[in-house]
């Protein structure tokens, strides 16, 4: 570890010199910018060209989906350029895959493309992310994308149901823009003012993202059956379904309110009357077998999961509550 001393350079100012071969291996000449973050007592400098991130990716062989993978991969990195070289494939074969793989990223657009070579950047690129404006975006999207594929079902309404499923993007697109903007965050690519008081809050809501993620997930499943299914029950056959339901989807509904304002004890509560709701899921499941509808099955399935899914929530809210206490 190298000690340096700290120089004041007259008025209110200090200065201290950085050291030449950090210089040198970082390739800073002189009257280049630099940034600096500090957390605590620890101070980071960063050289200015290394806030915009670039990189490459090959493709040799065309899988779409390896493809598809790849690049969402990068953008969920905090790749701000990203070039994708084509060797020995037709670009005429892989850009439908890669424009339809962007709409799914906020921000990427392609800016270059040749024959051999395809340029995407992130035309945001900004410093600032607000974190709780994007959940507050995935809890409305999550509880109307619910309640509506729940409607379809029960009503076998396929329109709806397709509205459900055409949702599933918007979802998707600010779940990568969260997980991005993490990403960015631990690397020292967001200014202070697009952070919240510290990491363990963004990592909560990072967290609070791939949960509701998987909730968007299983609306997308039920109405999945109403459009693509010809779906085999009877209606008297759904009312212990939509009993428990009707127990279940409130929690989803003020979930805005219990993240916004975090209270161990209210999370507490709410886990207990979400584990006694398991009781009469049980009881529900031989009457269910005995209907032959695969589809119930997977719907009760699904209610149970949202169940899951805000349990594991709240029991993260606990223990937020806990951290920064």
């Amino acid at each position: 570890m190298d000690l340096r001393k700290i120089q004041s350079t007259g008025g209110s100012s200090y200065s201290i010199i950085l050291p030449k071969k950090w210089i040198i291996e970082n390739k800073i000449d002189k009257k280049d910018g630099v940034f600096f973050d500090y957390n605590g007592v620890s101070l980071i400098i960063r050289p200015e060209y290394s806030l915009f991130l670039k990189k490459e990716l090959i493709v040799e062989k065309f899988e779409p989906e390896n493809l598809k993978r790849e690049i969402i991969a990068h953008y969920l990195s905090g790749v701000d350029k990203l070039t994708i070289k084509i060797k020995n494939i037709s670009q005429k074969n892989i850009l439908p895959t890669i424009k339809e793989t962007i709409l799914l990223l906020i921000g990427f657009e392609i800016r270059h493309s040749n024959g051999s070579k395809i340029e995407i950047i992130d035309i945001y690129n900004s410093g600032r992310f607000y974190f709780i404006k994007a959940i507050n975006e995935m809890v409305d999207l999550s509880i109307n994308m619910y309640a509506d594929a729940v409607d379809s079902f029960i009503t076998i309404n396929k329109e709806k149901a397709t509205f459900v499923l055409s949702l599933d993007k918007e979802v998707n697109r600010i779940y990568f823009h969260i997980r991005r903007n993490f990403n960015r965050l631990l690397e020292g690519r967001l200014d202070k003012e697009g952070r919240f008081f510290s990491l363990l809050e963004i990592k909560f809501y990072e967290y609070l993202a791939i949960q509701l993620e998987r909730i968007a997930d299983h609306a997308v499943k039920i109405s999945g059956m109403v459009v693509h299914q010809k779906l085999n029950f009877k209606t008297k056959d759904t009312s212990s379904l939509i009993r428990i339901y009707n127990k279940i989807f409130p929690h989803l509904q003020e979930l805005k309110d219990d993240i916004k304002n975090i209270n161990k004890d209210k999370s507490h509560d709410k886990i207990k009357n979400l584990l006694d709701i398991e009781k009469e899921l049980f009881q529900i499941w031989p009457n269910l077998n005995q209907t032959n509808s695969k589809e119930l099955i997977i719907f009760l399935d699904s209610i149970n999961r949202l169940r899951g899914y805000l349990i594991n929530i709240h029991e993260r809210v606990v223990f937020q509550c806990l951290l920064l206490n």
